[in-house]
């Protein structure tokens, strides 16, 4: 628990500056790590939802850095924040990250002001995205398939 709720702390901070001012992130850093960082259920229990967290604040944190440069490494955290939040928080996860997705198709297709020009876009971001997006739905189905018999049912009962 105290690397998850680390890990959710650095990843908001992290998120908050991509949005805001450094001295801003750092203040919302220091407030997310005294609040959920010392004395609270997240760190001090099984049922936090620090590992969630830390998928949102990835996907976030991600989303307006791909739109100004688009890094192989922010297109890879932003898959990986989905990813996160597939396992964790599944429903909840999909509806958080519809908007993220429409803002992603939007950006993909020239609609945003972006510096990006539209070959990176395809080459680095979308194609990439998609490639750990499938390496996510592979592991789960068979993660799914391992536990139940069926790749697309995650129920055992």
């Amino acid at each position: 628990m105290l690397l998850s709720t680390a890990a959710m702390c650095a990843s908001l901070l992290w998120m908050l500056q991509a949005w805001l001012p450094a001295r801003w992130a750092l203040l919302g850093g220091v407030l997310v790590a005294l609040k959920f960082g010392i004395a609270s259920y997240w760190i001090n229990s099984y049922w936090g939802g620090a590992l969630a967290a830390t998928g949102g604040a990835l996907v976030l944190g991600a989303m307006p850095r791909l739109v100004r440069r688009a890094p192989i490494r922010d297109v890879l955290l932003l898959g990986l924040g989905i990813a996160i939040l597939a396992n964790t928080r599944p429903y909840e996860g999909l509806l958080f990250c519809i908007p993220i997705g429409c803002w992603f198709l939007r950006w993909l297709a020239g609609k945003t002001k972006s510096p990006v020009s539209r070959r990176d876009r395809l080459i680095k971001a979308f194609i990439s995205l998609a490639a750990v997006l499938l390496v996510t739905l592979i592991f789960m189905g068979y993660y799914n398939w391992r536990l139940t018999g069926n790749a697309f049912s995650s129920r055992t009962f």
